[in-house]
């Protein structure tokens, strides 16, 4: 099958040696045609697309807005959180020291009111029962 001109459809004269490339138009007008074509048509796709993809980039650009205001509002809240969290480290800790302080005055009450060792035990199996209780499954100490 013998080959064409790209542009006029002319036939293609098939090389005379070997190693030379084969033409793709029959002269150098049609290439030249075919080049302002080409040209043309790629600046007119550009024209269509451009729309598109201008869109295209508005609505990535808002949606980036939009998870960006979600991320700070989550990192407010989170801040608030952790602030929320130390207020009730900080609150535990004195609760915890104040009880410890109670269960040494309790016992200091009780060796000089004469308690046995035994008792004083109980006590304090007592009193470790009594503050274990753990709602949260914490595991706190």
């Amino acid at each position: 099958m013998a080959r064409t001109c790209v542009w006029c459809d002319a036939p293609l004269p098939e090389p005379k040696g070997k190693g030379h490339r084969r033409r793709d138009f029959c002269n150098n007008i049609c290439k030249q045609k075919h080049y302002v074509w080409h040209k043309q048509m790629r600046h007119d796709v550009a024209k269509l697309e451009e729309p598109f993809w201008h869109n295209a980039y508005r609505v990535l650009v808002e949606q980036y807005k939009g998870l960006e205001h979600r991320l700070q509002i989550t990192m407010d809240h989170l801040s608030k959180a952790i602030i929320d969290v130390e207020k009730l480290q900080e609150s535990r800790k004195y609760h915890m020291d104040k009880l410890e302080k109670m269960r040494n005055d309790y016992h200091a009450r009780m060796k000089a009111a004469g308690m046995s060792k035994q008792d004083i035990n109980e006590f304090d199996d007592y009193w470790k029962d009594l503050f274990k209780y753990d709602p949260y499954g914490l595991d706190l100490d």
